[in-house]
């Protein structure tokens, strides 16, 4: 595991920050576009971390 993704939200993506903190791996943080993507904005990130990932543990 290179590093953790997390998609900037509250909840299971902030548990993923403080667990890449803990183990001491990089975090990338994919936050939506609002101001380009509107209400698709999350949909566009979520595919984007899916695009850009080798593997994924989506919870």
């Amino acid at each position: 595991m290179e590093c953790i993704v997390s998609g900037g939200a509250k909840g299971a993506d902030t548990l993923a920050e403080r667990y890449a903190k803990d183990i001491g791996r990089p975090m990338v943080v994919y936050r939506p576009d609002y101001k380009m993507f509107g209400r698709a904005a999350p949909c566009v990130r979520n595919s984007e971390i899916i695009e850009n990932s080798d593997i994924v543990y989506a919870v």
